[in-house]
């Protein structure tokens, strides 16, 4: 059984910890939180977990196997790098880092010393996306012509960081699995809060090769909480509204080719098909890949290099948007699996 200890018990930990806890090929081994309330708060939910207030016991606890940290962004490379020089593997709460100067430091700790790292891209293993890529393959609906993204919520998190990297980041890993391509560059506009703090309120559009291309929109200032996604292709569309209970799914058989057709134009119903989507914790199932890899020295879906691809996406939003939404180019740059 794989010894996982949780660093940070904030938003993120307690669901990260329940995910730890439920599954039967890993024990919660321990808890590290130095906020006197949050270790308090996940004592009482872990009663037979030791609660440890300095991270240099998971460190150097030789019966530790892999470490999860939900700690600040800023603080990810260097936790994530110690912990990989100490022999852990490394789950680490999206983004991967907050540079991917950070971030491809830590790919390179993974390199080194052979263990397993992985950012929690939590979209990936969510059961409608994975319904979503299978039919894209099996139904053969053909290159992703656009994706469109309403993703909203009526409140910030308690954290210094913009919307783009706490809510953004979401569709750019999705979009990663998606197109075949990188983004060519991005435009951003936002909007920051009264008070200063950094964009509560964003709208991004990346431009991929052939036309392609994707717009994110993303506010905490939204009225209500919104996780609404299109995508397009030539002759179907992909509707995808994750907040209805068993993830919604549904294929229309009109794309972008029915604009030119008169005879599709005229008809203002199209068939629509419901996608069945099995049930499952899209968090449960990261966290059971990331043991997986561990157990089978697997490379992950969302490993180093895809976390360092959507922070240099981000850090190209970031630059369009100090230039006024000027194109940014989004530098490329090769990092091991």
């Amino acid at each position: 059984m794989i010894q996982v200890a949780l660093v940070g018990y904030g938003y993120w930990g307690p669901n990260l910890a329940r995910c730890i806890a439920a599954d039967g090929s890993a024990r919660l081994a321990a808890i590290c939180e130095r906020v006197p309330d949050r270790a308090a708060a996940a004592g009482a939910a872990h009663e037979r977990v030791p609660i440890l207030r300095d991270i240099e016991a998971v460190l150097w606890d030789p019966s530790i196997d892999a470490v999860v940290l939900a700690t600040p962004a800023g603080t990810h490379g260097t936790l994530a790098r110690r912990a990989l020089e100490r022999g852990k593997h490394v789950l680490v709460e999206k983004p991967l880092a907050g540079c991917s100067a950070e971030a491809i430091a830590m790919a390179d700790a993974s390199a080194r010393s052979g263990r397993v790292l992985m950012v929690d891209h939590t979209y990936l293993f969510s059961p409608a996306f994975e319904a979503i890529q299978r039919l894209i393959a099996n139904r053969g609906l053909g290159p992703l012509r656009y994706y469109h993204s309403i993703r909203s919520n009526c409140f910030a998190p308690d954290c210094e960081t913009s919307v783009l990297w706490d809510l953004a980041v979401h569709d750019l890993s999705m979009l990663d699995a998606l197109m075949a391509t990188s983004p060519e560059n991005i435009r951003a506009a936002g909007m920051r809060s009264a008070n200063g703090r950094p964009e509560s309120h964003a709208q991004v559009t990346l431009a991929y090769p052939d036309r392609a291309f994707a717009s994110v929109l993303v506010s905490w200032i939204a009225p209500a909480k919104v996780r609404s996604i299109l995508l397009g292709f030539d002759r179907h569309t992909i509707a995808w509204d994750d907040l209805v209970a068993g993830s919604r799914v549904e294929l229309f058989d009109r794309g972008l080719e029915a604009v030119a057709d008169p005879e599709n134009r005229r008809r203002l119903d199209p068939i629509v098909q419901n996608i069945p989507v099995p049930p499952g914790e899209a968090l449960a199932n990261a966290i059971g890949h990331f043991l997986h890899c561990i157990a089978h020295g697997a490379l992950p879906r969302s490993g180093a290099a895809a976390g360092v691809r959507a922070i240099r996406q981000l850090e190209a939003a970031e630059r369009s948007l100090a230039n006024g939404g000027e194109p940014a180019r989004v530098e490329i740059v090769g990092v091991a699996a």
